[in-house]
């Protein structure tokens, strides 16, 4: 599948008593080419990807990045691919929000997070950050993150074929690097890499058959968020 490139403008609509108001929009949103990417396959994730342009949301958070909420207005008619995937879109935008200590610290302190995750399936995840170098305001934080869920049924939306979905498992691995300037709400840069394994149970009721199969997925996933603040 092709990678695809995303640009979201972000804007802060509040910012008082401790807490910081704030919307964003997909302005673009296309596929990338690369050599193992197919023509048609490239041409059809344009396609997909076109979908997105315009999709407004909205989010908060705390003045220490604490409990960030980003959700986005779904249209009436949306299809369940779609859908599904806005709610990714949602959580990067939450990755931006950096959780940070009460105190002021220095180059070798560490501190610890932790987050519940709610998308078709609710999962927790732990992040500890180590904060590596100080120069010229700008701050380097590198983060080890842990996601975990227990077994579940698999909230909507559901493609139509399949009558129900089950996640037997799942245990996320992953490491980040961000650039911060501590005065803005969200990072400079936030690259990042996450290896997932989990297990699934799909049982379908449609045209293509019925019946129940166990999937174990292994997946990656590589980002690179960049902030323009101003909206350069």
């Amino acid at each position: 599948m092709a990678p695809v490139r995303l640009r979201i403008e972000l804007t802060v609509v509040d910012a008082r008593d401790e807490h910081v108001a704030y919307t964003f929009s997909v302005l673009a949103a296309s596929a990338v080419a690369e050599p193992a990417v197919s023509p048609e396959a490239l041409e059809a994730r344009q396609r997909e990807m076109a979908a997105y342009v315009g999709m407004k949301g909205w989010g908060q958070t705390d003045d220490r990045g604490l409990h960030p909420l980003a959700r986005f207005a779904v249209p009436a008619g949306l299809s369940t691919r779609h859908e599904a995937y806005l709610e990714y879109i949602a959580y990067d935008v939450r990755s931006l929000i950096l959780p940070l200590p009460a105190q002021p610290v220095g180059v070798g302190a560490r501190w610890t997070a932790r987050q519940k995750i709610f998308r078709a399936i609710d999962s927790s995840e732990v992040r500890t950050f180590e904060l590596t170098a100080q120069q010229a305001g700008l701050n380097t934080l590198e983060m080890d993150f842990v996601e975990e869920a227990a077994p579940q049924w698999v909230k909507g939306p559901l493609d139509p074929l399949i009558r129900s979905q089950r996640m037997e498992g799942l245990s996320s691995r992953g490491h980040a690097k961000s650039l911060v300037a501590f005065s803005q709400i969200v990072p400079l840069t936030l690259d990042f890499r996450k290896d997932a394994k989990s297990r699934w149970r799909t049982s379908l009721d449609g045209a293509s058959g019925k019946g129940t199969y166990i999937e174990d997925r292994t997946d990656t996933t590589v980002r690179r968020l960049t902030f323009s603040p101003g909206g350069d």
